[in-house]
C-alpha cells in the first residue's frame, strides 16, 4: 500500500532469533528484530513486537509478560499430584509410556465421566 501511495520502493525485513524449548501458540505473529529467549511460551494470537526474557510467558497484541514459566510448572506439578492416578503419572518413563496409557485413559474416563470405558470393555470382551 506504501509502495503504490507514495510510488517508492520499500522493503522491511529482520532477523527473528527463537532460542530453545520455545513453545508458539497458534496464530501468533513474530515480527522482525525480536529475540525469544530459551524456555518461553507465546500465547495464541500474541503479537510479538519486542524480545522475550528467558522464561516469560506473554500474551497479547502487543505481547506483554503475563507470567513466568517456572511459576506455571509449580501450579501444574501441584496439581498433578493431586490427581487421582499422580502415582502413574509419577511412575512412567518420561512424558509418555505406551505400557501405561490404556489405565490412564480408563481412570480418566472413569473420574471425569463416571462410567465404565470403552477400552476396558474392548480388552475384557477380547
Amino acid at each position: 500500500m506504501l509502495n503504490q501511495a507514495y510510488n517508492i520502493k520499500l522493503d522491511a525485513v529482520g532477523k527473528i532469533d527463537i532460542r530453545d524449548n520455545v513453545f508458539i501458540g497458534y496464530g501468533a505473529i513474530i515480527l522482525p528484530n525480536v529475540t525469544i529467549s530459551s524456555n518461553v511460551i507465546v500465547a495464541a494470537g500474541a503479537v510479538v513486537t519486542n524480545d522475550v526474557a528467558e522464561g516469560d510467558i506473554v500474551a497479547g497484541v502487543p505481547a506483554r509478560p503475563i507470567g513466568r514459566v517456572e511459576d506455571l510448572v509449580k501450579k501444574l506439578q501441584a496439581q498433578t499430584q493431586r490427581l487421582p492416578w499422580a502415582d502413574l503419572i509419577n511412575s512412567r518413563e518420561g512424558g509418555f509410556d505406551p505400557a501405561i496409557e490404556p489405565q490412564l485413559v480408563d481412570l480418566r474416563v472413569s473420574h471425569f465421566y463416571g462410567n465404565t470405558p470403552t477400552s476396558t470393555v474392548a480388552r475384557s470382551a477380547a
